[in-house]
């Protein structure tokens, strides 16, 4: 089974190549992400692989659906889009959007502060220097009280580091602007990590979109250093905390494809390969749940929480609490399509994951075609969700929501002046 994993990415890739022209693209992060999940978890020595026949329809669903959505968008007439790129810096001034990220990054150091100031009421920020466990333990517990305000104001640095970065790479580079991006990633480093995964790797998609879109007569190494920079430093943060949080996994003489591995990339692939295995468990142990959601009550959690009080709803989100499964390492992370399917059924699968393959499609074209960077933005972000669908469902999360906010006002704003200066 590993091997034919193996091949199928290696087709992904070359197909990718074939129709978009490129390596890197939504196409193959998605299918190639669970392609090489796959291959992996059935190479290791180490997990349960007793995948229902269940689990394997609904992920087999949503890759077709996907597939078929990502095709239709290339093969059908599109109009012109227009390749120039000057023609971007005379819509979007790049003042305006200096301006706007400025005021949105001191908003959300102002978040930050305010969530220290949480944290200082609750345990205190030395006792949560001196032992991580404890602040990771006050959070999942919901001892720290956030105002939400605040929560969200902090949570608007992740969409502004990349307009940060962008502003460094498509105008004029300032010191001025590695700063805050520096001080974006700093002030996100925490215990919970996913938010400091979810910038980093969004900031790394803009990067290899910006450089792949460059038509270079040969490959220029420097531009990778960045990028290898960062998944290093990411990762060492990674097992670090492991071993601050207690959350090593002891696993003896761990395998994959018969090569002993250490026991470091272990934990850390561990988070990646487990969840084929937790998929199935978590859908048959969850199996009359989706009688009980409210319909798209996973993807419109937020929506629903704000309109609960207005509109008199009861909805209940407990049905995200993801308890631990033995696969046979204590688990609780899955595929974005458990939630999908608790939340519509076997026929939302369908047309959810065609709808993405279509918009994803979609926006990589029209960015090959104008490298306006709000697409660029759009994309990018697009892709982290297809990057992380293999272990989560961002639609869940609150930064989800921010971004979407966050890049609808840019949109406005950069619409407006659009249309002002044509008049």
């Amino acid at each position: 089974m590993s091997l034919l994993f193996l091949f199928l990415f290696i087709v992904v890739l070359l197909t990718s190549k074939f129709l978009w022209g490129r390596i890197f693209t939504p196409f193959t992060v998605f299918l190639g992400s669970f392609t090489l999940c796959f291959c992996l978890f059935y190479g290791s020595s180490f997990l349960y692989k007793d995948l229902s026949s269940h689990s394997i329809i609904i992920v087999l669903f949503s890759i077709f659906s996907f597939i078929c959505g990502s095709l239709i968008y290339k093969v059908i007439p599109k109009k012109n889009i227009g390749k120039s790129s000057k023609v971007k810096k005379n819509f979007y001034n790049e003042i305006n959007i200096e301006v706007f990220s400025n005021i949105v990054f001191v908003l959300s150091v102002i978040g930050f502060m305010g969530y220290m100031i949480s944290i200082q009421r609750s345990i205190g920020i030395l006792n949560a220097i001196q032992n991580p466990n404890l602040l990771n333990i006050a959070i999942s517990q919901d001892l720290i009280q956030v105002n939400s305000l605040i929560l969200i104001l902090f949570k608007l640095s992740l969409p502004n580091s990349g307009l940060i970065l962008i502003q460094n790479l498509i105008f004029r580079k300032k010191k001025k602007n590695i700063i805050f991006w520096i001080i974006s990633v700093a002030i996100n480093i925490s215990v919970r990590r996913n938010v400091l995964f979810y910038l980093i790797i969004f900031n790394l998609f803009i990067y290899l979109y910006f450089i792949q879109s460059k038509k270079l007569r040969k490959i220029d190494l420097k531009k990778f250093i960045p990028i290898i920079l960062s998944l290093g430093t990411l990762i060492s943060f990674f097992q670090y905390m492991q071993k601050s949080l207690n959350k090593e996994t002891m696993i003896l003489k761990p395998e994959i494809f018969s090569i002993p591995v250490s026991s470091n990339i272990i934990n850390a692939l561990l988070y990646y390969i487990g969840n084929p295995q937790s998929f199935s468990q978590y859908l048959e142990e969850n199996n009359g749940i989706v009688n009980n959601v409210f319909f798209l009550g996973a993807s419109l959690r937020f929506p629903y929480k704000m309109l609960s009080i207005p509109l008199d709803l009861n909805f209940d989100d407990t049905f995200l609490e993801m308890n631990f499964v033995n696969i046979p390492y204590l688990f609780n992370t899955t595929f974005s399509q458990y939630y999908v399917y608790i939340e519509g059924g076997i026929i939302w699968v369908i047309i959810l994951y065609f709808f993405i393959g279509f918009v994803s499609s979609r926006f990589f074209v029209k960015y090959t075609k104008s490298n306006n960077f709000i697409t660029l933005m759009w994309l990018s972000f697009i892709t982290l969700c297809l990057f992380f669908s293999v272990r989560e469902y961002l639609p869940i999360l609150l930064d989800f929501w921010v971004f979407v906010v966050y890049m609808l006002t840019l949109m406005f704003i950069t619409n407006f002046k659009k249309e002002k200066k044509i008049k």
